[in-house]
């Protein structure tokens, strides 16, 4: 598996959510915007986890879950948007 991190648009409406948090049980995706959301994360190797959704618009503003421990967090791999509560997909 490829291991970048954060918020991929493909194109077509297509966007992939990637975190690294080995000690987390599980994760969602929070989608804030354009419509409130949550979205399961699948588990994969060395503590990866991953969403693909279809239907993405841009922004997309969105935070991750962590459960065990729980937190709500931001995503950290999107510098540009430090001083946000939430981050955006770029658009492409």
């Amino acid at each position: 598996m490829k291991t970048s991190l954060g918020a991929t648009y493909y194109g077509d409406g297509r966007c992939r959510f990637r975190v690294w948090a080995p000690l987390a049980e599980r994760i969602e995706g929070r989608m804030l915007s354009p419509h409130e959301r949550v979205v399961p994360m699948e588990r994969y190797s060395q503590g990866y986890n991953q969403a693909v959704l279809d239907d993405c618009r841009s922004p997309q503003h969105y935070v991750y879950r962590l459960f065990r421990p729980a937190i709500l967090l931001k995503d950290p791999t999107r510098h540009r948007a430090a001083s946000l509560k939430v981050f955006t997909v770029p658009a492409r």
